[in-house]
């Protein structure tokens, strides 16, 4: 038997900047915790700032305390209500990165405030796609590009189970638009809505991608790397 492996995906990397701002809120911060030790590692100019309800609501706090404890922040809700993003996003500029996870309400504010304010740059990690429960009653034609096979994706359905039932051999795991493991390049036609991950949309002059277990198009689908059940 012959077994293929690839290595973890990581739709939510580090990357350094000048000054780098990490927030986590609740379980949030477990993805924020190794950016934390990689940012020090780096010699950046970083902070951490940790959202809870309570004091006992903080996870990890051994690993917490491993830190450089100027450079970690706690905010208690219960104690100073919450956080004023706006206020704090004021003193952000063109050499600020900022690496959030954490619920919904918290992400979708940060997209607000950088959609008003877009010098700083926002990467966000999401539990949960905000905008799943959008666009499922229509209809839509699907073609892929390669085969040229066509498909009807009828309301309630999505791309991955329709292309899976004719025989598909696809990649795939959250079922929810979060993750990107079904992600392809959409060559024609409009998402409808966007998948929850700002960096899937393609940058300038980019093809956009979206992720076959959410997305509801008029579409033609980039089957290049698909695998379709009369393939070797």
């Amino acid at each position: 038997m012959r077994l293929q492996v690839r290595g973890p995906r990581n739709n939510f990397p580090f990357v350094p900047d000048q000054r780098v701002t990490l927030i986590g809120a609740g379980i949030g911060i477990t993805p924020i915790l190794p950016m934390a030790f990689e940012a020090e590692a780096q010699g950046c100019d970083w902070r951490l700032i940790y959202l809870v309800c309570e004091r006992q609501d903080v996870s990890l706090r051994e690993t917490l305390n491993k830190l450089p404890q100027e450079r970690v922040f706690y905010r208690y809700a219960a104690e100073t209500g919450r956080m004023n993003l706006e206020e704090w996003a004021s003193t952000l500029g063109a050499g600020d990165s900022v690496f959030a996870c954490g619920p919904l309400r918290l992400l979708d504010d940060l997209v607000a405030i950088h959609e008003a304010r877009p010098a700083w740059k926002l990467h966000l990690e999401r539990f949960e796609n905000p905008n799943k429960t959008v666009g499922e009653a229509e209809a839509f034609d699907l073609v892929l590009a390669r085969s040229g096979k066509q498909f009807r994706v009828e309301p309630g359905e999505t791309i991955l189970e329709v292309l899976r039932r004719d025989g598909m051999n696809l990649e795939w795991s959250c079922c929810d638009g979060v993750c990107g493991t079904c992600e392809q390049v959409v060559l024609e036609g409009r998402a409808r809505p966007p998948g929850c991950r700002p960096d899937a949309r393609g940058a300038a002059g980019e093809q956009p991608h979206d992720d076959l277990c959410f997305a509801r198009f008029d579409a033609f689908i980039n089957s290049g790397s698909l695998k379709d059940h009369g393939d070797d």
